[in-house]
């Protein structure tokens, strides 16, 4: 096909950045009755894909040799014109525009509502003060660099919106008409996508899906999560079946390759309704803690969850040991809850066993199956009675072994244990499991929950013998540390622990948990896992440790040093440490790819400090994922895909 000339060009940029201002007011467009808030949702997303789209072909960028010059310029400026005067007669039917006003005065003030382009519409003066260098290490700091220079670019290509302080106001408002907008608009967004290279196909699935989860994020509120799911549940077509006035594609765009598209795109939907459900009962369950404040509302509202009376004490089977009950084969997994390191307002046995059903409760729904977590069927307490010691409950979640084959032959192993006592399986198996568990991870954080207990013997695998297990199907526990983002009564503080400090950040060792545990640490964690995959090695071992139970705070919070920088190695008078000798190891084992990857999970709490004094949570967050899923989950998708 024939490149865009000059002239072209500059016109199909200039429809582009009045369709982004389309998208903006009409998204955050005011007096909408709250009855259709959903349809607002449903445009946000078209919203996202038409960004998605724009980047991706360059459209974003005036420099040449982009994407845009494989794409046939008449038909690509005829669908976005499409797309700019369905936009304008809508307007023109149902809306008006007012302007901002932004100091104290006479006249309504109408303050934009935030929304996803609130992220990308950052001022352009703090921007050429910011050192972004966040790490110790040059590949590291160069990664987070591209990344953070990467918003700030469309940052400043977005800005334009801003110079027109003015806020669309809906006089009137036609919810035939704007379902009509929206069906149109998807239609046309699948056909500017199946535009591009097919080989372009995966990294727009992933852009789309992480613009999707972001939206999942920001919403912190039951109802805005209730819109959110009647918006992604919604089918134009179903609802709408009267509607005859759908854009028909241009001749240039084939039927099948939009069929493609949108159906693909189907899919990312539903994937996002299963994120949105799972916040919302996580946020509900929350709720309901709230409401039940006395302990015996607390003990009554998940009372159906303690099953500890289906195990006589006498009989109780050892922690991960397969049992059969009620006709399904279960495990228990210990929850290491311990009274001492609770906060005086919540010490009582009553609130301990009320904070297992909690958690009981969030691991007891319909989670998807890429969170890698065992259903759970409840939780026992089992109490010390005796008059002379405190009460101290020993609780267990009791979970469902996740596996078809006949659980009397099938045992439970720990990745530790396996590391341990296997030999090093291919690349292949390797770059597959940790591709899963960053995969597990991310679904974690993508609705706001911190494991916070990330380490190999809570990554557990099932089979006949700790050889025929299957290490492309791992599953997470540990869930005694797990816990929602933002609700830390749900959570016990992390205990001295030597064994499991080796897995924790420098921060939140051996029970100092001051600063506000952050997703950051669930990375670091996720790196030092990797790490040992890739070696096929213990922690311990890789670092130069012999006798875990004897090390000291001092050696515990040397690790990241140990493994980042071998400052045995670096010249006295030198400012540029040595390679690490671990790194190395990492690349001789699975390669320099995969080596930048434990890199940049290692430095997560640098690339989620703020970049300069006072810059937005919403920035570093965002920063932070979009590190997280460029940076390792989409390598390690690219490294297995390749294997």
């Amino acid at each position: 096909m024939a490149g865009p000339g000059l002239g072209s060009g500059s016109l199909i940029l200039q429809v582009v950045d009045e369709c982004v201002k389309y998208y903006k007011y009409f998204s955050e467009a005011s007096k909408m009755p709250e009855k259709h808030r959903y349809l607002q949702i449903r445009l946000q997303l078209e919203q996202q894909r038409f960004l998605v789209f724009a980047e991706e072909a360059g459209l974003l960028s005036t420099e040449t040799g982009s994407e845009t010059l494989s794409i046939n310029s008449t038909l690509l400026q005829e669908t976005l014109s499409e797309i700019k005067m369905l936009f304008e007669k809508f307007q023109q039917a149902n809306g008006k525009y007012v302007d901002i006003i932004l100091s104290d005065g006479p006249g309504i003030k109408l303050s934009p509502q935030p929304s996803m382009m609130d992220l990308l519409c950052a001022t352009q003066a703090p921007i050429a003060k910011i050192d972004i260098s966040v790490a110790p290490t040059a590949k590291t700091s160069l990664r987070s660099n591209s990344i953070f220079r990467k918003i700030i670019w469309k940052a400043r290509k977005l800005r334009t919106i801003m110079v027109e302080p003015k806020r669309l106001v809906w006089v009137a408002f036609d919810q035939k008409a704007f379902t009509s907008l929206i069906a149109n608009l998807e239609v046309l967004n699948s056909a500017l996508i199946s535009l591009l290279h097919s080989s372009r196909s995966r990294r727009i699935n992933q852009a789309i899906q992480t613009s999707y989860q972001e939206i999942i994020q920001m919403k912190t509120d039951l109802q805005g999560l209730e819109a959110t799911i009647q918006a992604i549940t919604y089918n134009t077509n179903q609802e709408e079946e009267d509607i005859r006035s759908v854009v028909t594609p241009r001749r240039s765009f084939t039927s099948q390759s939009i069929t493609i598209e949108t159906r693909s795109n189907a899919q990312r939907i539903k994937y996002m309704k299963e994120l949105a459900d799972v916040k919302f009962h996580r946020l509900d369950i929350g709720r309901s803690d709230e409401s039940t404040s006395t302990p015996s509302h607390r003990d009554e509202a998940f009372e159906y969850l303690n099953i500890t009376n289906s195990f006589p004490q006498e009989c109780i089977p050892r922690t991960r040991e397969i049992i059969h009950m009620n006709g399904e084969f279960l495990w228990l997994e210990p929850i290491d809850y311990s009274l001492e390191n609770l906060d005086k307002a919540i010490n009582d046995v009553s609130c301990v066993s009320h904070r297992a059903s909690l958690l009981a409760k969030l691991l007891s729904i319909a989670l998807p199956e890429d969170f890698r977590t065992p259903p759970c069927r409840g939780f026992i307490d089992l109490r010390n009675a005796s008059p002379n010691t405190p009460p101290q409950p020993i609780l267990r979640l009791v979970l469902k072994v996740p596996i078809r084959h006949d659980p009397l032959e099938v045992h439970i192993f720990s990745l530790r244990e396996i590391l341990s006592s296997q030999p090093m399986p291919s690349l292949s198996l390797r770059i597959s499991l940790c591709c899963q568990l960053a995969e597990c991870l991310s679904n974690f954080h993508a609705v706001d929950w911190l494991h916070k207990g990330l380490r190999s013997q809570n990554i557990l695998f099932f089979g006949p013998d700790v050889g025929c297990v299957d290490l492309q199907k791992p599953y997470l526990t540990g869930l005694e540390l797990s816990r929602p983002d933002g609700r830390p009564e749900l959570t016990d503080v992390a205990k001295p622990n030597p064994e499991a400090d080796l897995y924790r950040h420098p921060l939140v060792q051996g029970g100092e948990n001051a600063d506000a545990y952050r997703k950051s640490f669930d990375l670091y964690s996720l790196g030092v896992v990797l790490l040992e995959v890739a070696c096929w090695s213990p922690i311990e071992s890789i670092v130069g440790y012999k006798v875990v139970s004897g090390l000291t705070g001092d050696e515990l919070r040397s690790i990241k040093d140990k493994i980042l920088v071998d400052k045995s190695q670096a010249p006295l008078d030198s400012e540029v440490p040595a390679k690490s000798r671990c790194l190395e190891v990492v690349s001789a084992h699975a390669g320099d790819v995969f080596r930048d990857i434990v890199e940049i999970l290692l430095c997560a709490n640098e690339i989620e400090s703020p970049a300069y004094p006072g810059e937005k949570a919403a920035l570093r967050n965002r920063r932070l994922r979009e590190a997280f899923a460029e940076g390792v989950v989409e390598r390690l998708q690219k490294m297995r895909e390749a294997l």
